[in-house]
């Protein structure tokens, strides 16, 4: 097996918190080839019997130190080595930065993930750090053993431009969530872009100009209609569906649809764009639902809750517009940048934006 590796030092509580999952993970994978970036982002993580037998790559002259932009240079320095897998340790921001810069390099390898992060939800995540120690002694080192799947997931664009790939969502809000103390908490959106963790409380990102659409390039609502079904007028199905506008944006939440909810009308819009085969959704709540620190009595001051769903297909394109100064763009966990009334964001769902890694014959 010829892996590599890459540590985000960062992620949720910081990598002495979790240094053992690491040493634990390469230890039942000894056999395999394994090559690592140079630091705290692989080599200087790699146990002590380990690292003369690993591999260090070499990073591009002037590559950056530090940061979201050190860990996708390293994937990309590390997916030269014709590897197998390759195994990221961090939160669910990390495993997203791994996925962007793989798509960047035009590659498609396979990324087995161990959760390290805050919240540690997304698909790409094959296993959390405490569960390492579950593990075989010895893990497989023939790449048949590998059980490798597409994952859905969403990109978000701005000007053109593909900002980031994520597997839980993409929001357009105030805050995200990031481990304070050892806690999940709610911080500053802005801050965190400057690698500040700062509490926070959610705002509404809308503005009286806001608006948000879905627009489909060929002007159609829906999969083609089966024989015999009526048809809707082309007129009435129109190229651009207004989700919502002015202060009913809130905060806006583009994901995958994942798991099943046929016949689960509670969850409204979900119970009919699941079973047509949709592959994601837009959800605009009048009031930001996205948070750590929900308890009952704030959940009930929130109430009652107003949201907006539309239903996606792979060619729909939902389009962000009008925001607040301090509202951001954030993709599973990460914020991208900052937006403000005159930016414009477009995101998209992907039924298969990376590749998911696990061992076949393996819970």
């Amino acid at each position: 097996m010829r892996a590599g590796l890459v540590v985000n030092p960062a992620a949720g509580a910081g990598f002495p918190s979790w240094r053992d999952a690491v040493e634990g993970f390469l230890q039942r994978a000894r056999a395999w080839f394994w090559a690592a970036p140079p630091g705290p982002l692989g080599a200087e993580c790699a146990p002590s019997s380990l690292r003369p037998t690993l591999h260090v790559v070499e990073l591009p002259e002037g590559a950056p130190g530090g940061g979201r932009a050190a860990a996708m240079a390293a994937v990309s320095a590390l997916c030269r080595h014709d590897l197998d897998v390759l195994v990221v340790f961090g939160g669910d921001g990390t495993l997203a930065d791994a996925a962007l810069a793989l798509h960047r390099e035009g590659l498609r390898v396979p990324i087995l993930g161990v959760g390290c992060g805050t919240t540690n939800a997304g698909a790409m995540v094959s296993l959390r750090a405490s569960e390492v120690t579950s593990l075989p002694a010895v893990l497989p080192s023939d790449p048949s053993m590998l059980r490798v799947h597409s994952v859905a997931g969403v990109e978000a664009f701005l000007e053109g431009r593909l900002l980031g790939i994520g597997f839980n969502d993409a929001v357009v809000g105030t805050t995200v969530l990031a481990t304070v103390h050892g806690q999940a908490r709610d911080v500053d959106a802005a801050a965190k872009l400057t690698g500040r963790s700062v509490p926070a409380t959610s705002r509404s990102v809308g503005t009286a100009a806001a608006e948000v659409v879905v627009e489909s390039p060929d002007g159609r609502r829906g999969q083609q209609a089966p024989a015999g079904a009526r048809r809707t007028p082309v007129a009435a199905r129109g190229r651009r569906r207004v989700v919502a506008r002015g202060t009913e944006v809130g905060q806006v939440i583009v994901a995958p649809i994942a798991g099943s909810f046929r016949g689960r009308a509670l969850v409204g819009g979900l119970c009919l764009a699941e079973p047509l085969g949709l592959p994601g959704a837009v959800l605009v709540t009048e009031r930001p639902i996205v948070s750590a620190e929900v308890d009952l009595w704030r959940l009930q001051d929130m109430e009652p809750l107003v949201s907006r769903f539309a239903g996606l297909r792979e060619e729909d394109r939902v389009v962000v517009r009008g925001m607040r100064p301090e509202a951001a763009l954030c993709v599973d966990g990460n914020p991208l940048v900052l937006l403000g009334p005159d930016r414009e964001v477009r995101i998209r769902v992907l039924r298969q934006a990376a590749l998911h890694a696990w061992f076949d014959r393996m819970s």
